[in-house]
């Protein structure tokens, strides 16, 4: 269930714009991820992993062309130059999957 969540948010990542994202994936999911016993802040900071995934990783990637347009550079040296932060935002998320307190350590100590 989180799985096919994730993939959906991430789909829509690549589809729509990132100030869009936000009050749609709320709009739609937050009472269905509550209902099922899952952190609404987790759920957030997961939300905006996913859209910045969308904007990076191809096939839309959006920031990639804005980048490769504006340094009059190949896409395939742009996709290049952001490996690592693929990487990184695809571990910080299997991390924040895994071990969700990560994410809410913070707001916990806060209560």
């Amino acid at each position: 269930m989180v799985i096919y969540g994730i993939s959906t948010q991430t789909s829509i990542g690549k589809l729509l714009i990132a100030g869009v994202i936000p009050g749609i994936i709320v709009a739609i999911f937050l009472v269905l991820i509550t209902s099922l016993g899952f952190d609404p802040i987790w759920f957030g900071v997961m939300s905006m992993l996913m859209v910045s995934m969308g904007l990076v990783f191809p096939p839309v990637g959006m920031i990639a062309f804005a980048v490769s347009s504006s340094a009059n550079a190949s896409l395939v040296k742009v996709y290049t130059g952001t490996s690592i932060l693929m990487i990184a935002l695809v571990l910080t998320t299997i991390l924040i999957m895994i071990f969700p307190g990560i994410v809410l350590w913070l707001p916990n100590t806060m209560k």
